[in-house]
């Protein structure tokens, strides 16, 4: 039985001889939904790409234990095959690869998914049905990934991307900005889905009050100076909204 639980110990990181994380842990279980907030330079994005391991967010001290193993030594795309997903806040763009041939690639990866073992016209069928779950049209398969889409397409597309693997930790930096109303409830749907059906545990990175409004979360956590200064619920939130981050 695997335990899906994200445990951070005493995390220390620097980034070109500067400390942007301090002594930091964090404990995500399955279905949880945590909120990262703090001012801008606080290291709330340094810590979402030290958890998928980018290369040069190593940290030199503490542990990213997932699923009762240290993935400090891990690589990216192992971590990614072990559950672990990121949204980024500016995806990149790929020039002459489309949608689908994206998709079907990266699928492949994940063999413990049904969808991995698809036929082509199984496969296709499967992702129309997700497409229609986040309100994407048929011919956004043929684009070329992430050139000339919106900021709504994009992140229509990581929510597209997080239905089809089905990740057991997905972490989601400022996945709420560029959102039209429409697009901002696919999203928290989207969100509310996979915390149902895949147990998939949340850390958002997000500064939109209405947006932690609407997706219920478990823990909110303030980061300052590359430190968690206090962890809390709806109080925090709301002191946070009154007095912004200087008075906490």
């Amino acid at each position: 039985m695997t335990n899906n639980t994200l445990r951070i110990e005493n995390l220390e990181l620097e980034v070109a001889g500067q400390k942007v994380l301090q002594a930091l842990s964090m404990t995500i279980r399955p279905s949880e939904i945590h909120i990262l907030m703090g001012p801008n330079g606080a290291g709330k994005s340094s810590l979402a790409k030290a958890i998928v391991g980018h290369p040069h967010y190593i940290p030199q001290r503490g542990h990213i234990i997932f699923d009762e193993q240290k993935v400090d030594p891990w690589t990216p795309d192992k971590r990614a095959q072990m559950g672990i997903f990121m949204a980024f806040q500016s995806p990149c763009e790929v020039e002459g690869v489309s949608v689908a041939n994206f998709l079907r690639t990266a699928i492949r990866a994940y063999p413990h998914l049904q969808a991995s073992q698809y036929t082509a016209t199984q496969f296709y069928n499967h992702l129309y049905t997700l497409m229609d779950q986040v309100g994407l049209k048929r011919d956004f398969t043929g684009r070329e990934l992430n050139r000339g889409f919106s900021g709504g397409e994009k992140k229509r597309l990581e929510m597209l991307q997080m239905l089809l693997f089905q990740p057991r930790l997905a972490i989601l930096d400022e996945i709420d900005s560029s959102l039209d109303i429409e697009a901002f409830q696919i999203v928290v749907d989207t969100l509310h889905f996979l915390q149902k059906s895949c147990k998939t545990g949340f850390l958002i990175i997000t500064h939109s009050i209405s947006f932690i409004e609407q997706i219920c979360p478990s823990r909110i956590h303030l980061l300052k100076f590359g430190r968690i200064v206090q962890s809390g619920g709806k109080e925090l939130l709301a002191r946070i909204q009154k007095f912004g981050f200087n008075e906490n």
